[in-house]
């Protein structure tokens, strides 16, 4: 472990994802009408769970093609900056954006998203939809 006035090498990786980002909702426990047990339902409806299981993959293969190695076991600092389409009705929270994110780097760049130690996240809009959408992500870890 580093000392205090000792130098600590970080290295990164960075690489951008095109396309609309989506937000991972949030689940609720529900109680099952026919057997009465709790039961989790993730908040979004067929279509957002589609377009969501997409913008992760992308995500994946994304990270996949920046990463060569295998995934970090010690700890992860993650940048992440969001373009989201400006018309959106009501623009998707940026801690739901990054849940996703963090959610599909696990196992490709690092072991489990429990690793991360710092999240830098910002978000942007921009009616121009020639391929600026989409998020550029920057993960840092000790070298």
């Amino acid at each position: 472990m580093a000392g205090e006035g000792d130098a600590v090498s970080l290295r990164s990786v960075r690489f951008a994802v095109a396309g609309k980002p989506e937000p991972k909702g949030s689940s609720r426990a529900v109680k099952s009408r026919s057997t009465g047990r709790p039961v989790l339902l993730m908040g979004s409806d067929k279509a957002s769970a589609r377009r969501l299981k997409s913008w992760a993959t992308a995500v994946g293969w994304a990270a996949r093609a920046a990463w060569t190695g295998p995934a970090i076991a010690g700890p992860v600092y993650l940048s992440a900056h969001f373009v989201v389409p400006g018309k959106a009705t009501r623009p998707p929270d940026l801690d739901k954006l990054q849940r996703t994110v963090l959610d599909a780097l696990t196992g490709i760049v690092y072991v489990d998203d429990a690793q991360v130690v710092s999240v830098e996240a910002s978000k942007d809009s921009t009616d121009d939809r020639r391929g600026k959408i989409g998020v550029t992500i920057e993960i840092g870890w000790d070298a």
